[in-house]
């Protein structure tokens, strides 16, 4: 269990709390990993609304990660990344090749 990913009912739960957010416009990437049976790690890159200030962006992340941690306790350890979706894709422009 340990290095493996959330179950996929953690990843869409995760999904359906962040996606509807009127403040983000897209989750450009969510992994997860089990560091141990009930701790796990999630790491989401989205692009938020450009009309957020910075502060707002700030509230979001915050309201974000309370939300996610009531829902999914295991959730130990939430790094979220703002990026724009052309930036996401553009810094990962070849990245795929071999996959």
């Amino acid at each position: 269990m340990i290095g493996e990913g959330a179950s996929g009912a953690v990843v869409s739960g995760v999904k359906n709390i962040v996606e509807p957010h009127l403040r983000i416009l897209a989750v450009n990437e969510l992994l997860t990993m089990h560091l141990g049976p009930e701790d796990i790690l999630l790491n989401t890159i989205i692009d938020f609304s450009d009309e957020l200030t910075s502060g707002g962006v700030e509230r979001a992340i915050s309201d974000l990660e309370r939300q996610i941690k009531e829902t999914f306790p295991a959730i130990k350890r939430l790094f979220i990344e703002a990026q724009s979706v052309t930036g996401h894709q553009s810094a990962h422009v070849g990245l795929d090749k071999d996959a």
